[in-house]
């Protein structure tokens, strides 16, 4: 939470300088008032935002990086990418059920963690002289 609260601080005004009577610099100029939507935003990141997961603070991330709207699938393609709990299930999945079968049937094998297309160099080899600008 503290990264969000202070991602979003707003600087202190500029005061400014006492006049000396010669030339002087001028002061950057005053930093706009904050919106009451932006501050409401910041209001719900500091102090109401749940940080227990990545979903939120990641959708928040990647719509103020695109400085954009975003496609809902890229939003849940940035979630996914990011989720280490999903990336668990999904490495459990694929032991368990699409690499068991595929492996079961003789189009893959396991070893040490890793999955190999049986033959992949010959399957390799053949698709390339028949594969078509778009294959």
């Amino acid at each position: 939470m503290a990264f969000w609260a202070s991602a979003l601080q707003v600087p202190p005004p500029v005061t400014p300088r006492p006049s000396t009577g010669s030339p002087q610099r001028r002061d950057p100029p005053m930093p706009p008032t904050p919106s009451p939507t932006y501050e409401r935003q910041r209001d719900y990141i500091a102090k109401r935002m749940r940080m227990s997961h990545v979903y939120q603070p990641l959708m928040l991330m990647e719509l103020l990086g695109r400085r954009s709207p975003a496609p809902a699938q890229d939003l849940a393609r940035r979630i996914l990418g990011e989720d280490v709990t999903q990336i668990e299930v999904y490495n459990e999945r694929v032991k368990r059920m699409v690499g068991k079968v595929l492996t079961g049937n003789g189009i893959t094998r396991y070893e040490r963690g890793t999955y190999d297309l049986v033959g992949g160099e010959e399957v390799f080899a053949h698709r390339s002289r028949l594969r078509t600008p778009i294959s």
